[in-house]
């Protein structure tokens, strides 16, 4: 077995057990009985509790999804891998330069952030 079929066979593995974790959380996650302790709580009026159903419909969405994920050929894996990176990068960004800016408006300066250069240490200390 050449270097390059191991890396393809363990590359193909390791996509691969992020759908079947899911899988494993969604079978031992009883989602009647979760909704049952809600219930029996004083958390009646959880907006959670509301959508019961729509709870229900998802976990097996998420069972439809798992099994999608286990078919699909490594080179389209790979492609979804990337997006959801670059969704998660995307999204990093945005809450690190909305806490940036509140940070400094928090700090009374109102001018702009950039040209500040105290603004900028100020944040980056933080």
């Amino acid at each position: 077995m050449a270097v390059k079929e191991r890396v393809e066979a363990v590359l193909n593995v390791g996509l691969r057990v992020p759908s079947i974790m899911l899988l494993e959380v969604l079978y031992r996650w009883d989602v009647s009985s979760f909704f049952q302790k809600i219930q029996r709580s004083s958390l009646n009026n959880n907006p959670l509790f509301q959508y019961k159903y729509l709870a229900l419909y998802l976990h097996y969405v998420g069972y439809i999804l798992s099994l999608v994920l286990l078919t699909l050929p490594r080179q389209h894996l790979v492609q979804l891998y990337l997006y959801v990176l670059t969704a998660l990068l995307l999204f990093a960004g945005h809450q690190i330069s909305r806490d940036y800016v509140r940070s400094e408006l928090e700090s009374g300066y109102e001018g702009p952030l950039y040209l500040e250069p105290l603004s900028i240490n100020r944040f980056a200390l933080r």
